[in-house]
């Protein structure tokens, strides 16, 4: 006797048809938004109990595409900059100002915070 016959398989199919009704209408949106390209997937777990066979169906897909991106640049040579405590060291209209090449930054001193100029 098989224990995964046509029985087995035609609820299988029937399961797969059901999750494919049931979420219809979100695949239809999935597939909208992923520029009319959707991958679906579909997991089928047989086990026996006892003597028959337990199945249990799941379905897998992305809802909406999440395009992002998060960038910078690091420089493992660049030396830290001797700012630690500087904030205590500058008072009301007090200023520093640091200078590279053609750019420079500006702290100034203003009621107990720094602030870039």
């Amino acid at each position: 006797m098989e224990k995964i016959g046509p029985k087995t398989i035609t609820e299988t199919l029937k399961m797969v048809e059901e999750l494919l009704m049931t979420y219809q209408g979100k695949i239809n949106r999935a597939f909208d938004q992923q520029e009319n390209a959707l991958a679906v997937g579909f997991k089928i777990n047989f086990a026996l109990a006892k003597d028959k066979i337990a199945l249990k169906c799941s379905i897998d897909f992305t809802e909406s595409k999440v395009k992002d991106f998060s960038e910078c640049l690091v420089d493992e040579k660049q030396l830290p900059l001797p700012l630690d405590g500087l904030e205590d060291d500058l008072e009301d209209g007090d200023s520093v100002t640091f200078s590279h090449g053609d750019r420079s930054v500006t702290l100034t001193g203003k009621r107990d915070r720094i602030k870039a100029a």
